[in-house]
């Protein structure tokens, strides 16, 4: 099973395909994401106060 990696940009989760962008990332098998993105934890794995936005993760685990 591969990793992804996941960066928070202006807020959203970004899947990192090429490895290469500059931020906070965060691996993750991708089912795990979706058990990540319901109990909220990218919010606490990137250190946000708030919620962050999902729905570029969630598009491109539907792929």
């Amino acid at each position: 099973m591969a990793l992804v990696r996941v960066v928070l940009i202006d807020g959203k989760v970004i899947p990192d395909l090429k490895g290469g962008a500059a931020g906070r990332g965060a691996w993750l098998h991708k089912k795990c994401a979706e058990v990540a993105i319901a109990r909220s934890a990218f919010r606490f794995a990137f250190k946000q106060d708030a919620a962050v936005d999902v729905s570029e993760l969630l598009k491109f685990l539907q792929d």
